[in-house]
């Protein structure tokens, strides 16, 4: 799910503020070796929540009167909790780089669908 705001001024100085949730994924860590060199035999097993806001630039030429192609470039505060038993912590928040690429066909004046990879 992802929640944003669009500001335009022309094609090239549109900006873009949102926030984006990416889910909730089961996760598994394999075995690893610790600092000291011994080897953890158990698998890490847990849940992670991974929320991501961000800023960025996104300008968007017309291609035809029905399609146009928007890019966005920019930055993100990414939050990921990990939930392992027994008890919960955060990982790898902090800034993060937030790009996409977005393929609009507009159906009339006001309705556009819209298909993006990022």
């Amino acid at each position: 799910m992802e929640l944003f705001a669009k500001a335009r001024w022309s094609g090239l100085w549109t900006w873009k503020l949102g926030y984006a949730y990416q889910g909730d994924f089961d996760y598994v860590f394999p075995p690893y070796e610790l600092l000291n060199g011994e080897l953890v035999n158990e698998d890490v097993r847990g849940n992670a929540d991974v929320n991501l806001a961000y800023a960025a630039w996104a300008p968007q030429a017309e291609i035809s009167g029905k399609f146009s192609l928007s890019a966005a470039i920019g930055a993100g505060w990414q939050r990921v909790d990990l939930d392992e038993e027994p008890d919960r912590r955060e990982i790898d928040d902090g800034l993060t780089t937030y790009t996409k690429l977005e393929l609009h066909f507009h159906t009339c004046e006001r309705f556009a669908l819209r298909t993006e990879a990022g």
